[in-house]
């Protein structure tokens, strides 16, 4: 859909981007491109906002894992830790969880970016857990499960993205780090 030659030079302009002018050029730019697919188009605006201001630093992000099995704590840090370094140029921070209290003091401790929560840690539901003790709305939700019935009240919490144990692909932890980012950059640009 696009020439290789039009990839290389929009990716240069994002990495150079450090104005609002300059951000507001890049856009009308990628309007005049219109041939870019509006799906790629957000990825590219969330690009954009990533690098207004970052000349010396890279972007760090805090992701929290709460897991009470331990494999399968390792196995999502493995496969985020791949993901990350496969399609993002940014620093980043993950700590585990085995409970809800040890996610309450690095919630308390920390300002984090994403959280890939289980949906049942121990013998307590988290989506319950999370709608009376996640008050912030940066922290971006990615739910995960084994058992899909236990997320009747999704549309009360804070999830922006849903995966189901059994089928937690890499494309599926790609396809919810881009979105929580991408949300999480629309509710706080820094």
């Amino acid at each position: 859909w696009c020439e290789s030659k039009d990839v290389y030079e929009f990716t240069r302009l994002i990495k150079e981007i450090k104005t609002e002018k300059e951000k507001k050029l890049l856009e009308m730019k990628l309007k005049e491109w219109n041939y870019l697919e509006e799906k790629y188009s957000s990825e590219i605006c969330y690009n954009i906002n990533c690098n207004i201001g970052r000349t010396r630093e890279k972007l760090m992000l805090n992701i929290v894992i709460c897991d009470d099995d331990i494999d399968f704590r390792e196995i999502v840090e493995y496969k985020v830790r791949a993901c990350l370094a496969g399609f993002f140029d940014t620093d980043y921070n993950i700590q585990k969880a085995v409970s809800l209290s040890r996610l309450a003091e690095i919630l308390t401790d920390t300002k984090v970016d994403v959280l890939f929560l289980d949906i049942m840690v121990g013998n307590e539901n988290s989506m319950n857990w999370s709608i009376n003790n996640i008050r912030s709305s940066y922290t971006q939700i990615i739910f995960m499960t084994s058992f899909p019935a236990s997320a009747y009240n999704i549309s009360d919490s804070n999830c922006c993205y849903f995966l189901l144990k059994s089928k937690m692909t890499d494309k599926k932890i790609e396809k919810a780090l881009k979105r929580a980012l991408q949300n999480g950059a629309k509710r706080n640009p820094d």
